[in-house]
């Protein structure tokens, strides 16, 4: 009997009632953001955020202009559905030789699940990059050409502040018999919050002696600016 109460009670063995726990309490997870257009290319980085000389560029992006992610060796990936989309791309002086270059796009989708979906097929796509391509000499109209060069190619992914995360990182070598200036890095960042989806080219054109760590801290930097002005 004296047991039992004890028991019922929820008494201790010397007869001290035990303090009450405090029940676990669970945080409330940030809603995740629904963007427009307008938001979305109001929050981008500009010329004058990447600095006093930059100025905007005429090289081609045709991927980003035709409303598609660049994916390995200057591929092309479509998105699926009709995402409103936005590009802009900016050069330093003498971009075309050894100054840095910077595109951004944004695909923005009606909901949260399409930009999902959409950023799958792109992961999909980038996954099947090899590490290494010989890509030849390939004939352009307009009497133009692309010279043969040997790509090399790393996928890496993550989450970073709530944003879904991939960057492919690029190394394209041509033959020295062009120019000693025959290297170019690229960093290319996919990233997708919500509805919105974000990609960004940072590259720059070196000589076989640099390395290309100090464009992919660049393309860090601006990724972080970046993310953090969408909010």
């Amino acid at each position: 009997m004296i047991c039992l109460a004890m028991v019922l009670a929820g008494c201790s063995e010397d007869g001290a009632r035990p303090s009450p726990t405090a029940a676990a309490t669970t945080p409330t997870p940030t809603p995740v953001p629904t963007y427009t257009v307008e938001q979305a290319e109001g929050a981008l980085i500009d010329m004058k955020d990447l600095g006093s000389n930059w100025a905007k560029s005429d090289l081609p992006i045709t991927s980003f202009k035709e409303g598609k992610l660049r994916g390995c060796s200057n591929s092309k990936i479509s998105l699926p559905g009709n995402p409103k989309t936005s590009t802009e791309i900016f050069g330093e002086p003498k971009y075309r030789t050894r100054g840095a270059n910077y595109s951004h796009f944004i695909a923005v989708y009606p909901d949260a699940t399409q930009a999902t979906r959409a950023m799958d097929i792109a992961r999909s796509s980038l996954a099947k990059c090899p590490a290494s391509k010989k890509i030849p000499l390939e004939r352009l109209p307009k009497k133009k050409f692309t010279y043969q060069h040997d790509d090399a190619w790393k996928l890496t992914e993550d989450e970073i502040a709530g944003w879904r995360h991939l960057r492919g990182f690029e190394k394209s070598v041509y033959p020295p018999a062009i120019s000693n200036i025959n290297v170019f890095y690229f960093s290319i960042d996919y990233a997708q919050r919500g509805n919105l989806i974000f990609s960004s080219i940072y590259w720059k054109r070196v000589t076989p002696k640099d390395s290309g760590e100090p464009i992919a801290e660049k393309a860090t930097e601006l990724l972080m600016d970046q993310l953090k002005r969408f909010g």
